[in-house]
């Protein structure tokens, strides 16, 4: 009867040992290296240390993820090896699943690695504008020379790589004529980019210095100089006609 409970409980062992097994043979099967064993077996620099950036979740612009991650590995002089064995560190989410179903042995090199990295996931790249919408783009009555450039800007990243000429005539078609900066201009005009941005910033610096001086008058002073603004506004006003 001992022997019995023995020999019941040593193949009770070996069924869950056997499971066990199973187990870990599913894990591994499922993170074979995709990478050939020339980049596996490169050694790894002493103290490496992977590019510190966001990590791709499998949305997004991945045009703009590879970019930015392969200006990491220039500057950091990382060879290419290192540089695929680098990328899946920076992958989660969906794009670490993707990762991990590459077939064994299929990349030797990043380029690779990019080329079927952006094939997979090039469907959540964001479309940009046509550079011609920068035209469209209008200062506002109630808005600051520092806010439409500040504005302008922003769309500007969704633009596809507009031009700096392109980039002069919508900033210059978009002020409004009463900035003070047009004025300047049409006195005398600007011939490039630089030299329009040049002017703008100095109206903009000029505008900062007169807003921080006027943030620290006394509130008196500050509301007779609301009332001298009022009364000289209405001194302009047209007079109306009684018929």
């Amino acid at each position: 009867m001992v022997e019995f409970d023995k020999r019941f409980t040593n193949l009770e062992m070996d069924r869950k040992n056997k499971g066990k097994d199973t187990f870990v043979e599913k894990i591994l099967q499922g993170t074979s290296s995709p990478f050939s064993p020339r980049v596996e077996e490169y050694r790894l620099p002493k103290k490496f240390k992977a590019p510190p950036m966001m990590s791709y979740k499998g949305v997004g612009d991945p045009v703009e993820y590879l970019e930015d991650f392969w200006s990491h590995v220039r500057l950091l002089g990382i060879p290419d090896e290192v540089a695929c064995r680098a990328f899946p560190l920076t992958l989660s989410g969906s794009s670490r699943n993707w990762f991990r179903k590459l077939p064994p042995g299929s990349v030797d090199k990043f380029e690779d690695l990019g080329r079927v990295f952006l094939t997979q996931f090039m469907t959540s790249r964001i479309q940009k504008k046509p550079p011609s919408y920068l035209l469209t783009l209008k200062q506002r009555n109630d808005e600051t020379l520092k806010q439409f450039i500040t504005r302008f800007n922003l769309k500007k990243t969704e633009i596809e790589e507009p031009s700096d000429d392109l980039i002069y005539l919508a900033i210059y078609h978009g002020l409004l004529t009463k900035e003070p900066v047009m004025r300047k201009m049409a006195q005398k005009p600007t011939s490039n980019l630089q030299e329009l941005m040049s002017k703008v910033q100095e109206f903009i610096n000029e505008a900062d210095v007169l807003e921080a001086i006027d943030s620290t008058r006394h509130p008196g002073q500050k509301e007779d100089k609301k009332k001298e603004t009022q009364k000289a506004v209405e001194e302009h006003k047209p007079s109306k006609k009684k018929y």
